[in-house]
C-alpha cells in the first residue's frame, strides 16, 4: 500500500458531486457527516444529511435542519428542500420521533429524494451503536438505501485492548460469532469491518466500499498501522482504499491498495 495525508475526510473518501455516502459501524459516524457537511459546504456543494435509523440531538444542533411532521410519504417535501438548501448549503432531513431522537423520510420518499439529485452529495447515518466504537450489526441492520455509492464502515481504534463487551462493543454476543476474540485486537476489527455480515453488510451492487478507521489519535502509530495491515489482508481487491483518520482532531491519511 502507498498513503498520503489529505486535509479533508471528503478528500480522503473520494466524494464527487452525485455520491450518496451511507455510514455503518460505531466509532464516529455522527462526526464524520458533521465533517463532511462543513467541508463540502465550504466547497460549494449543496448537501443532503439524513438518516434511516434514529440519530440525535448533535446533528440537529449543529446543521439547519428541515423537520417533517405530519404525513411526510404523501407530502410534496421537494419545493421546501430545494429552497432549504438553496439559502443554508447543507440540510438535515429529520422527523421527531421522542423529544431526544430523529427519524428521517420513510425509506420510499428517501428513495424519491436521492433519484431526483436534488442535492449535489447526500449523506446518510445508517446504522447505530450506542455511542460505541465497534459493533455486529443485528438482523435488520444497516439499512442502506439502495441509491447508495459508497458505503463507509467505522470502527473506532480506541477500543483496540478492550473486551468484547460494552462499553467498547455494542452487541458483543453479534461480533464473538464473526469472530471468536474475546479482546479487542487489530485482527479483530479488521475481521469485522471485512465481513459480509459486517461492515460489508447491506452494500448495494456498484457501491464503492471505503472502510474509515477513526480516532488514531488513540492508540500508538504501530497499533494503528497493525489495524491497517490486517485489514488489507481482508478486503476484497475491489476496495482501493482504506482511510486512518482522527475525525475530531482533522487528521486523515488515506492508504491506496496496490492490489486494486
Amino acid at each position: 500500500m502507498t498513503s498520503r495525508s489529505t486535509p479533508t475526510l471528503a478528500g480522503a473518501l473520494g466524494i464527487a458531486v452525485g455520491d450518496v455516502v451511507a455510514f455503518t459501524g460505531g466509532g464516529g459516524k455522527t462526526s464524520a457527516i458533521l465533517c463532511l457537511a462543513e467541508e463540502l459546504r465550504r466547497s460549494g456543494m449543496s448537501v443532503l444529511a439524513t438518516t434511516t435509523t434514529l440519530v440525535g440531538e448533535r446533528l440537529t444542533s449543529v446543521l439547519p435542519t428541515l423537520t417533517m411532521d405530519g404525513a411526510p410519504a404523501e407530502r410534496d417535501i421537494f419545493p421546501e428542500l430545494e429552497s432549504h438548501l438553496r439559502r443554508n448549503g447543507a440540510t438535515l432531513l429529520v422527523q421527531p420521533v421522542d423529544r431526544n431522537k430523529y427519524a428521517g423520510p420513510p425509506p420510499e420518499l428517501l428513495g424519491r429524494i436521492i433519484a431526483s439529485a436534488i442535492a449535489d452529495v447526500t449523506l446518510i447515518e445508517a446504522d447505530g451503536a450506542r455511542q460505541r466504537p465497534l459493533k455486529a450489526p443485528a438482523n435488520h441492520e444497516p439499512v442502506v438505501p439502495s441509491g447508495t455509492t459508497i458505503l463507509v464502515p467505522m470502527a473506532g481504534l480506541d477500543a483496540l485492548g478492550s473486551p468484547v463487551s460494552a462499553p467498547a462493543v455494542h452487541r458483543p454476543e453479534l461480533m464473538l460469532k464473526i469472530s471468536s476474540e474475546r479482546t479487542v485486537t487489530p485482527a479483530l476489527v479488521a475481521n469485522i469491518v471485512a465481513s459480509p455480515v459486517g461492515g460489508m453488510k447491506g452494500m448495494p451492487a456498484g457501491a464503492r466500499l471505503r472502510p474509515i478507521l477513526n480516532k488514531m489519535c488513540s492508540v500508538d502509530h504501530s497499533e494503528a498501522l497493525s489495524t491497517i495491515d490486517s485489514l488489507d489482508a481482508k478486503l476484497p481487491a475491489s476496495v482501493d482504499r482504506i482511510v486512518l483518520a482522527d475525525i475530531l482532531e482533522g487528521a486523515f491519511t488515506v492508504f491506496h491498495r496496490d492490489r486494486c
